[in-house]
């Protein structure tokens, strides 16, 4: 579910739309994509606006060389049709 804002003041997070599900105070909750939660090894935030990849390596990189597989699509299917995908 996306964040419309969020402030800080009063800790109090805006959703940009209606879930179809129950938010319950007490509940545990995760936040994807956030630069301040960048904090361990194996993570990463990807800033669309600034086409930007922070990322911190699980290992050291004393080699200097790093490299990362981009694909144009993950799933193409040109003319199906009754196609379910899970997982």
């Amino acid at each position: 579910m996306p964040v419309k804002s969020v402030d800080k003041e009063t800790d109090t997070i805006w959703l940009a739309s209606q879930v179809s599900y129950g938010l319950m105070i007490g509940d545990r909750y995760f936040v994807q994509n956030l630069l301040a939660e960048l904090d361990a090894p194996g993570e990463w935030y990807l800033d669309r606006d600034e086409a930007k990849l922070y990322f911190w390596p699980p290992t050291d990189l004393t080699s200097g060389e790093v490299s990362a597989a981009v694909a144009e699509s993950l799933v193409v299917a040109e003319g199906a049709a009754g196609v379910t995908m899970r997982g």
